[in-house]
């Protein structure tokens, strides 16, 4: 039977990278809209833009989450690998 070997601070390092790269995500405050001029698909490009922003922040959220969750993925096979050491 093969080994396997849990690497949590690869792990780690690798939960921090997605973490830190959807941080820009969720760190959107508001998007400036045009809403002086009447040029036809204003009011269309107005809801994009307010879809897009809160598409992103979902995806932020599950990012984080599923970032969090390789974190502790780790962490529960590296008390398995100290216990199976033992």
């Amino acid at each position: 039977m093969s080994e396997i070997k849990n690497n949590t601070a690869l792990a780690v390092k690798r939960a921090t990278a997605i973490a830190r790269s959807v941080e820009s995500l969720s760190s959107i405050t508001s998007i400036k809209k045009d809403e002086s001029t009447t040029v036809k698909g204003n009011a269309n490009a107005s809801t994009a833009i307010d879809l897009a922003q809160s598409t992103a922040k979902q995806m932020s959220a599950v990012v984080s989450a599923m970032s969090q969750n390789i974190q502790n993925l780790s962490s529960a096979f590296h008390a398995m690998d100290q216990k199976a050491a033992a």
